[in-house]
């Protein structure tokens, strides 16, 4: 029996405005699609992914990935207290990575 790869795709969490999408494809022995199912982005969903790229990017530093995106670290980390900030506060709580250096497996592994 042959195989059938799993591949899993990020969007590149641009702050366009345009519809991005994540997810899955399947494909057989001959590199042709044999399932795809993919998932639309909310808005916020999408800032989420571009601050979570971002702080990756200046590897899990906060002053670096503030600067990155026009800001201080302390102002930035200020705002996450703010009511209404929830998805900041939580983006930065639980969705770093445990240790530094920790990758997703699969075709996206190398992404920041």
């Amino acid at each position: 029996m042959k195989s059938f790869p799993l591949w899993r795709f990020l969007p590149p969490f641009v702050r366009d405005r345009g519809g991005q999408h994540i997810g899955e494809t399947i494909t057989d022995h001959r590199g042709q699609v044999a399932y795809l199912k993919t998932f639309r982005l909310s808005d916020p969903q999408i800032r989420r992914g571009h601050l979570l790229r971002t702080l990756a990017g200046a590897g899990w530093e906060l002053d670096r990935a503030a600067a990155a995106l026009g800001s201080t670290g302390r102002s930035w980390s200020a705002g996450c207290g703010r009511p209404g900030s929830r998805p900041c506060s939580r983006a930065v709580s639980e969705d770093l990575p445990e240790a530094p250096g920790q990758r997703v497996s699969g075709p996206d592994a190398g992404l920041p």
